[in-house]
């Protein structure tokens, strides 16, 4: 996807941008680094330099047709708490926020693939980054089983060991799966604690061991929920919530 390919390059640019400023060779190597781009990347410099369209339009078309009901079927069964609802961002940024930590997910198709399951369920994409995060520390490219978590990140259905349904439609079940986890929470309670909290009626993202209908401290389930909360919050800092346009009928 040509769409795809340009933010890849734009993101790259961007990390290479980083390293040259650091060299010891300084300017000099950035100087040689821009002859190189004006020579091989015509596209990619031309479309920094032009202005700006909606961070709407930098997404694949099958994901900006996200918003016409005919291509998704009904809405949502389940309105989550707002908190949690989808907010539009910049991909550009997500990627290179997931580049910077070395992670396997830092790919354009897996972050169209968070922004597409956010908005089929109306859940905020960098959630469900979030959670990405505290099941697998976003996937260190490191790991040699990188590929292979990738499939499943969110570890859906259990694990990814056990499971391999391939990325795009493990971040829609674990956007359907957070969207009907956030119903009937109480009045002024935490949504992300709601999502595996004991008491919740419709089950838990993470299962743990409990103490007197509350999760333990040290509890798998009660750790998901802190590093799920700081995780979130840290990327809804790093990574603001963009505008989106009036004709991509937001359901905020």
């Amino acid at each position: 996807m040509d769409t795809v390919k340009e933010i890849t390059r734009q993101a790259y640019m961007c990390l290479i941008l980083r390293w040259l400023l650091s060299h010891p060779l300084g300017w000099a190597a950035l100087t040689a680094a821009f002859i190189v781009a004006v020579a091989f990347l015509p596209v990619a410099a031309l479309g920094m330099v032009m202005p700006a369209e909606s961070v709407w339009e930098q997404l694949p078309p099958e994901v900006r047709s996200l918003n016409d009901d005919t291509a998704i079927g009904p809405a949502p069964e389940y309105t989550p708490p707002k908190a949690l609802r989808y907010r539009e961002i910049d991909p550009l940024a997500l990627m290179v926020w997931l580049e910077r930590r070395g992670s396997y997910l830092a790919g354009p198709e897996f972050v169209a693939g968070f922004i597409e399951a956010g908005r089929r369920h109306n859940i905020d994409p960098r959630l469900l980054v979030a959670i990405t995060g505290a099941e697998q520390s976003f996937v260190p490219r490191r790991n040699p089983s990188a590929w292979k978590i990738a499939q499943n990140p969110f570890n859906v259905f259990g694990c990814w060991c056990s499971t391999s349904i391939g990325f795009a439609t493990s971040a829609r079940i674990a956007a359907a799966t957070v969207a009907r986890l956030s119903q009937d929470m109480p009045p002024g309670y935490d949504a992300i604690r709601w999502l595996s909290d004991p008491a919740n009626p419709r089950g838990m993202y993470a299962t743990g061991v409990e103490n007197e209908g509350k999760p333990r401290p040290t509890s798998p389930a009660w750790n998901w929920i802190r590093n799920v909360s700081g995780f979130f919050a840290q990327l809804r800092r790093d990574i603001p919530e963009e505008r989106l346009p009036e004709s991509a009928g937001s359901r905020r």
